[in-house]
């Protein structure tokens, strides 16, 4: 029980980093509620013309994140953020990115259950794209600054 219960503390804790950056960021952010299969939240800007759905992977100071048996979120419509607890810092990819990713331990070797390590998911998410790529907030807004 205590296994599941560190994994779900982990899951809350990647929530709520997310939507801290979102907001620092001047965007709104709103959990789904659970068991939505292809996204955690929904990220749009203060005037509701950008929007994103957001698919969060936690981890606490793991080299991996476990993205489940099955990629449901394959679109470039939803972002995935894969949260480093351990440093509060979050990789942004696009659904696409993460579904053409082979799987496979921290070995190298072949795996049924799908995960990724953190030199894979290095390789193709980078911090603060979500903003550079999606949100475009005017040079105006000193939020940002």
């Amino acid at each position: 029980m205590k296994k599941r219960a560190n994994t779900i503390n982990s899951c809350i804790a990647g929530e709520a980093l997310v939507l801290s950056y979102l907001s620092k960021n001047g965007l709104v952010g709103v959990l789904t509620y659970k068991n939505t299969p292809s996204f955690d939240l929904i990220a749009c800007d203060e005037q509701g013309e950008q929007f994103a759905a957001i698919q969060i992977k936690a981890n606490k100071d793991k080299n991996t994140f476990m993205v489940g048996n099955k990629i449901e979120c394959r679109s470039d419509n939803v972002w995935w953020a894969f949260v480093t607890l351990s440093n509060s810092s979050i990789l942004w990819a696009k659904g696409s990115e993460v579904a053409n990713q082979p799987f496979q331990k921290e070995d190298g070797s072949p795996q049924k259950a799908k995960y990724l390590t953190m030199k894979q998911v290095t390789s193709f998410a980078k911090e603060d794209r979500i903003m550079k790529e999606l949100f475009t907030l005017s040079p105006m807004d000193s939020r940002l600054r």
